[in-house]
């Protein structure tokens, strides 16, 4: 008799745990996600906002432009994916193309995959968005 004919109830236990386990960890990621944290400076004329991985989101600053905090913003997440960009790059370069970080790098930096970046290619909606 094999361990999984002595106790046919325990796989069926142990397949309830993992799934209580997976569903536990979803919740708590999609609660992270949703975080936002908020800092303002001491002179209170600066506020920023931040998501759970300190991505900047949001950016004010007294009698500044809402336009020039908008570039701020985008300079910021422009930059932040183009070091993503040649992080993931070297990645592949010393692991291969198939290094499965690579999926935790383009979240984390927000470089979306190379099907998404085609897609948006071909989707004229994307380059008005971007102007």
């Amino acid at each position: 008799m094999s361990l999984f004919e002595d106790d046919p109830g325990l796989i069926r236990r142990q397949e309830g745990q993992v799934r209580e386990r997976a569903e536990r960890a979803h919740a708590m990621r999609r609660r992270i996600e949703s975080i936002h944290g908020v800092g303002v400076s001491p002179s209170r004329g600066v506020t920023v906002t931040v998501d759970s991985a300190g991505t900047l989101l949001a950016l004010a600053i007294d009698d500044a432009p809402a336009e020039l905090c908008d570039a701020i913003v985008a300079a910021y997440a422009a930059a932040r994916r183009d070091v993503g960009e040649q992080v993931i790059t070297a990645s592949q370069d010393a692991f291969g193309d198939s290094f499965p970080g690579i999926e935790r790098l383009r979240s984390l930096y927000g470089v979306p995959s190379p099907d998404v970046q085609l897609a948006e290619a071909s989707d004229p909606r994307v380059h008005q968005r971007r102007l």
